[in-house]
């Protein structure tokens, strides 16, 4: 089997000794997540190094593209680049721990498997392209977000019916227990 970076399956035996240098570029569709709360709107661009020590595949490089999200507090649509750099480590499947319940450490992070030969590199690199997404992604660093009464993007125009002194009765308890100390 030839190497086919085209659908990211390298085979392991093929590898030469100084490493094989793929430089891809990447349809958005390719790498598509369809339970992802995201959408990639950029071809993905792929510039990594692979490497064989004995049965052990390092795989090193950067991805870069653009994402569409939607801001976690006001729900505008807003574009991300994402670009992050990655070091994976493939190792046999064989290797692969088969207790039940293992606990992951840091490491465990950056360690895939392969079988028969075949490093697929597509899931790794998908990994990468989530695990750069912030958490929580903001349109704007201050951005107010929406009134929790009537809806209203708070960064567009303030309602009437929201004011930050407003405190949900049942917690007014809280607020003199503060003033008492």
């Amino acid at each position: 089997m030839k190497n086919n970076p085209s659908n990211l399956l390298i085979d392991i035996s093929e590898i030469p000794e100084e490493g094989l240098k793929l430089d891809l570029i990447k349809s958005p569709s390719f790498f598509e997540i369809e339970e992802a709360n995201f959408k990639i709107t950029k071809p993905i661009s792929i510039h990594c190094n692979i490497t064989k020590v004995d049965d052990e595949i390092y795989l090193r490089g950067t991805i870069s593209s653009t994402i569409e999200i939607k801001c976690s507090r006001c729900l505008q649509s807003l574009t991300l680049s994402v670009d992050p750099k990655f070091e994976i480590t493939y190792l046999p499947l064989t290797l692969m721990p088969c207790d039940e319940e293992v606990e992951l450490e840091k490491d465990d992070m950056d360690i895939s498997y392969y079988s028969n030969n075949i490093v697929d590199i597509i899931f790794p690199l998908r990994d990468q392209i989530v695990l750069s997404i912030p958490i929580k992604p903001l349109c704007t660093p201050d951005c107010a977000g929406l009134c929790p009464v009537c809806g209203q993007n708070l960064n567009i125009k303030m309602c009437s019916c929201y004011k930050s002194e407003d405190i949900d009765p049942r917690l007014s308890i809280l607020k003199e227990l503060k003033f008492q100390e």
